[in-house]
This record gives structure tokens, sequence and C-alpha cells, in this order.
């Protein structure tokens, strides 16, 4: 699961997060 992934690769959870965040912030400037 991707939780495991997350405990398993704590930077890669990081990452993650770090793209939504981009993504969201794209979205919100339409």
């Amino acid at each position: 699961s991707a939780r495991e992934l997350a405990l398993r690769h704590p930077g890669l959870k990081i990452a993650l997060i770090e793209k939504e965040n981009k993504f969201a912030f794209h979205q919100s400037g339409n």
C-alpha cells in the first residue's frame, strides 16, 4: 500500500506531498 511505501521511504512521502502541493497551486491558479 502507499502507506507502507511511505513508511519505508519517508523521503518519498515528502516528495509526493510537494508534488501534490504544486499541483493544487496550479489548479487554484486557474
